[in-house]
């Protein structure tokens, strides 16, 4: 591990995304010229618990490094074969049931399984392709290897497996779908994913430095600020970290040096030991936001807990819906679905003319199978929001079912 200081950047563009109901809106990029092949990522969330993992391949698995969070799990990876991951949420994505295809064994995660068997992008979209996959949902996977190739593979609207593949020398993701741009993104057209196409498209040099100046450009701050940053050199297998878009500061592991000091966990506290001012603010108030107090709520007693908390003490918020909305979405990631359903449901029922609260809703439902339910919330949805193609298009695939 090597611990750098930095002082020439870009300049930063703040971006903000504003919603209803708010996600993370991560920016993805790779991109490969003269022998080099580079890989970044901005993780936006509502949480800071950030850790990298070192995993040794063992039983002719891959050895990987993953990056992400100690209560919603790894979000990046690249393994010793030089392939990389992240994923990007959308709103909607669901793959349709495939009982032709293999099942998805049910003790191994889809990211992982893939990591530690597939060297190249080639052979994630060969293993994706023989799976049933009716799991996958509510995002996309951004894959790159060293021998330059990349894909963005996900949910197409239809509920079939797409793979968009690069062309040229880099590729871009952001939260929408390139399969679909206007169905199921959470942002299109996207700032994000401009900035970092121009800024790629004009590049002289491949360099890490340069990637970190795209990183700088494309952060977010506000609710869901960028919290960690990656740089994977594919080629040389060295990973750079960098902590709440602060990127003065770098952390450098190479994978192959890690990975022979045997399985190891690392906290973002002991990589960098001081935390910027942003930082310090953003954790204060994440303490006393609606979401954080009904999700520790539902940890100590339960959701009924949770939503007599709400009762007694919802006078004493602003931005209601946004805070029950994230709430929802954080219970989703964690796989805690019911619980995320009750949220929605409390939603509903305090804003009745909120047409986003039944659109998160009926996604949750559809997630589940639950099909009748899922149409009868989109159904509100549409009679809130008749102009909503994308509800309309739910609503016509789940009928056909």
């Amino acid at each position: 591990m090597k611990l750098m200081k930095k002082f020439l950047m870009f300049p930063v563009i703040v971006l903000l995304c504003f919603a209803v109901i708010r996600v993370f809106p991560c920016t993805i990029f790779n991109a490969a010229k003269n022998g080099k092949v580079l890989a970044g990522n901005n993780e936006d969330m509502f949480s800071t618990d950030t850790k990298v993992w070192f995993i040794p391949g063992k039983n002719g698995k891959y050895g990987v490094v993953y990056v992400g969070f100690e209560n919603y799990g790894k979000q990046g990876a690249m393994n010793d074969q030089g392939l990389f991951f992240d994923g990007n949420a959308l709103k909607y994505a669901r793959m349709k049931p495939q009982p032709d295809k293999l099942p998805l064994p049910k003790d191994r995660d889809l990211v992982m399984m893939i990591m530690e068997e597939c060297a190249t992008v080639d052979d994630v979209v060969g293993l994706m392709s023989r799976y049933n996959l009716e799991g996958f949902s509510n995002g996309q996977g951004h894959f790159a290897d060293k021998t330059g190739a990349a894909a963005v593979i996900g949910a197409d609207k239809n509920g079939d497996l797409f793979v968009v593949r690069k062309k040229g020398i880099y590729q871009v993701s952001t939260n929408f779908s390139p399969a679909n741009p206007e169905f199921g993104g959470y942002s299109y057209p996207c700032p994000r994913y401009n900035i970092a196409t121009e800024m790629l498209e004009s590049m002289d040099n491949l360099t890490v430095a340069y990637f970190r100046g795209i990183l700088s450009a494309v952060h977010s701050e506000g609710s869901s600020p960028t919290v960690y940053s990656n740089i994977c050199d594919l080629t040389n297998g060295d990973i750079y970290i960098y902590n709440f878009h602060n990127f003065e500061d770098e952390v450098k592991f190479n994978l192959e040096e890690e990975l022979k000091k045997g399985e190891r966990t690392y906290t973002m506290t002991e990589l960098f030991s001081r935390k910027t001012n942003a930082q310090i603010r953003f954790e204060e108030s994440l303490d006393k936001q609606l979401s954080t107090v009904l999700l520790k709520a539902i940890e100590e007693n339960g959701i009924k807990s949770a939503v007599r908390e709400f009762r007694k003490s919802k006078d004493e918020y602003s931005e209601i819906p946004g805070q029950l909305g994230k709430l929802a979405f954080l219970l989703r990631i964690r796989g805690q679905i019911d619980d995320a359903l009750q949220i929605c449901k409390l939603c509903t029922k305090e804003y009745a003319k909120l047409p986003s609260a039944h659109k998160m809703l009926g996604d949750l439902y559809s997630q589940r199978g639950d099909n009748k339910q899922a149409i009868k919330s989109y159904k509100k949805t549409l009679k809130l929001d008749p102009k909503n193609t994308e509800v309309s298009a739910l609503i016509e695939e789940l009928e056909g079912e």
